[in-house]
């Protein structure tokens, strides 16, 4: 199956119209597993909309939606509120250039970040009017960590092992007997 490129991941962009998922699938008090995000964030842009304050991560993002299969790929993604604001007090350390945009701020992180969750969708009565109700359940996959890029290549290689240095027997040295110089006779001097 192909992933398809998204400008942003967010529940609407993987799920589309989100009530209209929950009417179609769902009765009151059923709890589906909707989607799942995971990724590697090393910046986070914050702004303002007329719906209040909002956080994106961005970085590398993949996800899956569980009520169709699709899949999903983008640098940018929202994540639900509960989750959001455990990950802002787990980055407020690692903040480093900020670069303030028209509409919105972007703070470089000093490292990158990891992490993954599923998001479930849980159909509550609805509401006098007709509407539909429902609440999403976010549950992190992983402890939320920095990345290191390079782990899991290493991880692929042979375990290290020390080179054994067999060392050759060491010469047998036999003694040779040398020799007493020999008596020579002297060439007899001429007389002059």
């Amino acid at each position: 199956m192909s992933t398809t490129l998204l400008k942003k991941i967010g529940a609407s962009d993987i799920l589309g119209q989100v009530a209209g998922v929950v009417r179609e699938h769902m009765t009151v008090g059923q709890v589906i597993p909707a989607y799942s995000v995971a990724g590697v964030c090393n910046a986070l842009e914050t702004g303002v909309s007329s719906y209040g304050e909002w956080s994106r991560f961005i970085g590398d993002f993949n996800a899956i939606n569980y009520v169709t299969g699709d899949s999903f790929r983008s640098e940018k993604t929202h994540i639900p509120k509960v989750l959001e604001a455990v990950l802002l007090r787990d980055l407020e350390d690692m903040k480093g250039t900020i670069k303030e945009l028209q509409h919105s701020t972007v703070t470089k992180l000093t490292s990158e970040i990891e992490f993954a969750f599923k998001v479930d969708l849980k159909r509550l009565q609805d509401d006098d009017k007709g509407g539909v109700s429902y609440e999403y359940i976010t549950t992190p996959l992983t402890q939320i960590k920095e990345n290191d890029r390079i782990s899991h290549l290493t991880a692929m290689l042979p375990p290290a092992t020390k080179l054994t240095v067999i060392e050759a027997p060491a010469p047998e040295v036999k003694e040779v007997a040398t020799p007493a110089p020999a008596n020579t006779p002297k060439k007899a001097q001429s007389k002059k």
